[in-house]
């Protein structure tokens, strides 16, 4: 009976070491992804490693993560978790929340604000800037959240934001409790209508009248939005998101300039980006260290925009009212040069206040005397 259980014993180790093997080899042997447009990130790849990075052990933490973003069919793997989860009563997977009617929203709680202390440290050494703070869709869309999860997860974050800048909450808020959607449902980012309701309460921040809803001609350029939450959490939308435009007469006309790399486009929309996952890069096709928007008929008042990517679908509205130097200090190495602006903004969603320190590159920023 002895021998009988040894021989299985030793089967299974066997087995499991031939399948363990063939993994690693096929990581290997198949054609490497350097980009996942389901998760909407760079992929770890193989890099020939040196003597230093063995003996300080960054190879062996580097060959961790090829083998992590390279496993064969890693985007079924992590839908079969993803489901399982569901199928277990689970309403969360890889920290996104199944909320009803099909939306998925991050989970953070920013327990260590470490981050967003030191970002704000770097902006309060700068008084003349305007600082205004995207609410996470979690903390608006609070009656699509899941039963069991608290609505005040991330009370930390807003206490220290406290007296520190505007977030819109009663806009978007009292908007969402009346049924209109201001977040995208597998987007953390804001629909163009939320951020049509940001742009309204920027008036008041900025000085200007900001230009009534019915002047805009809605234009629906997709139905097929999967978006950033739909990816974290493995694919489970329920449906896709609809991206619309909120166009108006002339909007085709203005100047963007790439002022790293010299690149010129009119218009604000990138409708390439339809062709691919990541569909929100229709709002100036990404983000760039510096970028400039400019009426080509009309001289303007120049607006300084320190933002991330959630200020992308406000520019178009913006514009209406500013000349815009737009830098996006995540993208910033080096110094970059702006021409004189009347005003400074700060336009960043709190996720990125808390997890990303790019606010003290603001430094970095220089104006043209």
């Amino acid at each position: 009976m002895s021998k009988k259980v040894n021989f299985l014993d030793g089967a299974l180790v066997a087995v499991t070491a031939a399948l363990l093997f063939a993994v690693c080899v096929l990581c290997f042997v198949l054609p490497q992804r350097s980009f996942s447009e389901e998760e909407n990130r760079r992929l770890a790849t193989w890099r020939t490693p040196s003597w230093q990075s063995i003996l300080d052990g960054s190879f062996s933490e580097a060959l961790g993560e090829v083998y992590r973003d390279q496993f064969p069919k890693r985007n079924a793997w992590i839908a079969g978790k993803a489901y399982s989860e569901l199928l277990l009563g689970k309403r969360e997977n890889n920290r996104i929340l199944w909320g009803e009617d099909g939306y998925l929203m991050a989970r953070n709680e920013y327990r260590d604000l470490s981050v967003a202390e030191e970002n704000l440290r770097a902006v309060a050494e700068h008084s003349e800037m305007l600082t205004v703070w995207i609410p996470r869709s979690a903390d608006v869309m609070t009656i699509h959240l899941p039963h069991a999860y608290p609505s005040e997860a991330a009370s930390g974050l807003y206490h220290l934001l406290d007296g520190r800048g505007e977030i819109p909450w009663r806009e978007l808020r009292d908007a969402a409790e009346q049924g209109t959607q201001v977040y995208y449902r597998t987007d953390h980012h804001l629909t163009t209508e939320g951020a049509y309701l940001v742009y309204r309460s920027l008036g008041e921040v900025l000085g200007y009248t900001p230009v009534e809803r019915e002047s805009f001609e809605k234009q629906t350029v997709s139905e097929n939005f999967f978006g950033s939450a739909d990816s974290a959490s493995g694919g489970i939308a329920l449906r896709a998101d609809v991206v619309e435009l909120f166009r108006y007469a002339g909007d085709g006309e203005f100047l963007l300039t790439d002022q790293t790399t010299g690149e010129k486009r009119e218009g604000f929309y990138d409708w390439s980006a339809l062709e691919q996952k990541d569909q929100y890069e229709v709002f100036l096709g990404g983000n760039y260290a510096h970028l400039t928007v400019e009426a080509t008929n009309k001289e303007k008042p120049r607006l300084l925009l320190v933002k991330d990517s959630f200020a992308n679908a406000i520019v178009p509205f913006l514009a209406i009212h500013f000349d815009l130097e737009i830098v996006d200090p995540r993208c910033l190495s080096d110094e970059v040069t702006v021409e004189k602006c009347d005003q400074i903004l700060i336009l960043q969603g709190v996720d990125t206040l808390a997890t990303n320190p790019s606010l003290k590159k603001i430094t970095l920023i220089k104006q043209k005397s």
